[in-house]
């Protein structure tokens, strides 16, 4: 039996989650005595009625569990105020078919909507899921069991090597179970000590090969545990090796939507949902998102992680079992927006980021009080090919009149010289691919509010890249997709052709194509469905598949790696 250390990667959460929400977002507090379970939802505005839906299911959950199931039961407030509590009892009056009695140890699941009474009208609330489980103690007291709060996540795999990170709700000892599929043999490692949120790597691996996990964590205060279903991942390949993956972006919430999971917490969780399904069915080892997660614009840490949070669930399905790489865009930059909190060091959008999601942090040191560029800037590589992530939000700032309305949209000098060198040690690279949320030359709405506002930084990025022969940037910040290649032709001086590729089709609202803007007759390709982008590497050469969110084909074409 092996022993692994756990990295700890998030102790800041339990301090980000002390503050308050938006009273436009639901998140319940649960209490539990010897009658049921109690729960209470607060805001600030008056509730003129909340209901709780819930459901039941046995554990361990299934690899692929319904986000949206049915929710049969549900309790109801109807008095006007700002506190509401609903009761689930163990032992229900049963007055109706909604009422059932709360089950000990399986997993409840529920959701909550409120009417909220504003100055001049009523609005609807609605909630994400929340979970829990029910457990007898030895002494026979009722109490919350252990459930996984975070699922398990695969957060980066190499060729010998695979990260995986999780979070229980109570401190656990975890065992993780792996072993190549298909094969009986399995390896057992496991902690020493008790925490809730690790990431554990993984380690002596072959390469390009699928291997199959399965986590049990053991609270050992209550003798409780919790196991994962079987997961997979698969191993990157070697240097040249064929591989996929996708690329999709801005999932941030559709509050034009009749459907309220179009919005939840600032995300379109049933887009995105089904957009990350859709790649991991077709193949994809892993997704690139550029931006935009989630809706942001919060002044509330609480509210912001609650907003990742609800955009980590949706994508959980497939997270268990391929890596998310992720870049900022403006709507992640204002969660929350930059203030000062008295009493409390500064927190920055970057830092809640880098709480939320895992991602590589090799990227470049801040300067002092500047927000870190750790977990948001970053490079790796897979299978031969160079993936660089920059953060084109990192200066946000909200413009004062409506003409210039938007993000001051950059890439700054730090992280130019990091990138000069990071694409300087990996100039051999067969394909390089780049990644920022504000496309250089947009072709939608952002016209003048993305890196066109600041033509001369624009264009240091762009000499970056087109001297260490750069194949493709992938944008997001639009929300449609566009290809246009920038050459020559469109931009003189430019000694190569880099395709600039907007791909921000995930969820949010559809941008319409802008015919005013100059480059117009350059765009080779513009559709304003949701989409996703599934990309199959071969050593030099690339192939582009361009899905709607109904499987049909949009656009597809090719690439051959410049000679590095």
């Amino acid at each position: 039996m092996k022993r692994f250390i756990i990295i700890i990667y998030l102790a800041a959460c339990l301090t980000i989650c002390g503050y308050a929400i938006s009273p436009f977002e639901i998140e319940p507090q649960l209490k539990i005595d010897e009658n049921g379970v109690t729960v209470f939802i607060a805001s600030d505005m008056d509730l003129g009625r909340a209901r709780l839906f819930w459901t039941a299911e046995k554990l361990p959950q299934s690899e692929n569990p319904n986000l949206f199931p049915h929710y049969p039961f549900f309790v109801q407030s109807s008095a006007l105020g700002k506190l509401h509590s609903l009761q689930l009892p163990f032992r229900s009056a049963k007055r109706d078919v909604f009422d059932a009695d709360l089950p000990f140890d399986q997993l409840v699941r529920f959701r909550i909507d409120a009417i909220a009474k504003t100055k001049d009208s009523f609005m609807n609330l609605n909630s994400k899921e929340y979970r829990f489980k029910v457990i007898k103690r030895q002494d026979g007291k009722p109490a919350f069991g252990m459930i996984f709060s975070d699922a398990p996540s695969v957060a980066m795999t190499t060729q010998n090597s695979a990260f995986i990170c999780w979070e229980t709700n109570f401190p656990s000892k975890a065992i993780i179970e792996y072993g190549r599929k298909g094969k009986t043999k399995r390896e057992i490692i496991e902690s020493d000590a008790p925490v809730r949120r690790s990431l554990v790597n993984i380690e002596d691996l072959k390469p390009n090969t699928i291997y199959e996990y399965k986590i049990r964590c053991i609270d050992p205060k209550n003798n409780d545990e919790i196991i994962s279903p079987i997961y997979t991942f698969r191993t990157a390949p070697k240097k040249g090796g064929a591989f996929r993956f996708a690329i999709m972006s801005n999932s941030r919430g559709n509050s034009r939507h009749p459907n309220p999971d179009f919005n939840i917490n600032g995300v379109n969780a049933v887009m995105l949902n089904k957009l990350s399904t859709q790649a991991y069915a077709q193949g994809a080892e892993f997704i690139m998102f550029v931006g935009n997660l989630v809706a942001g614009y919060t002044d509330d840490p609480g509210s912001a992680y609650l907003q990742y949070k609800t955009w980590k669930e949706a994508v959980a399905p497939v997270h268990a079992h391929i890596p998310i790489f992720a870049a900022m865009g403006d709507h992640d930059a204002t969660a929350p927006r930059p203030r000062r909190i008295p009493g409390k060091d500064d927190l920055f959008a970057e830092d809640v980021w880098r709480s939320a999601l895992p991602m590589p942090s090799n990227g470049p040191t801040s300067g002092p009080g500047l927000p870190p560029y750790l977990g948001n800037v970053y490079y790796f590589t897979y299978g031969g090919a160079f993936f660089g992530v920059l953060n084109s939000a990192y200066y946000f700032v909200k413009q004062p009149t409506a003409r210039e309305a938007g993000s001051a949209a950059t890439i700054d000098e730090i992280q130019r010289k990091w990138f000069h060198s990071a694409l300087e040690s990996n100039k051999k690279a067969k394909l390089h691919f780049a990644f920022w949320n504000a496309p250089a030359f947009p072709c939608s709405l952002y016209y003048g509010n993305s890196l066109d506002r600041l033509p001369e930084v624009r264009d240091a990025v762009l000499n970056i890249l087109d001297a260490y022969n750069v194949d493709v940037i992938f944008n997001g910040r639009e929300h449609n997709y566009s290809r246009l290649l920038i050459n020559e032709s469109f931009k003189p001086g430019m000694k190569g052709g880099i395709w600039q590729i907007n791909t921000g089709g995930a969820g949010a609202p559809p941008h319409p194509p802008n015919p005013e803007i100059p480059w117009a007759r350059f765009i080779n390709a513009f559709k304003s469905d949701y989409h996703w982008i599934l990309c199959e590497v071969c050593g030099r050469n690339a192939h582009f598949w361009v899905f709607n969110e109904n499987g049909r084909v949009i656009d597809e074409f090719k690439i051959k790696g410049k000679k590095k």
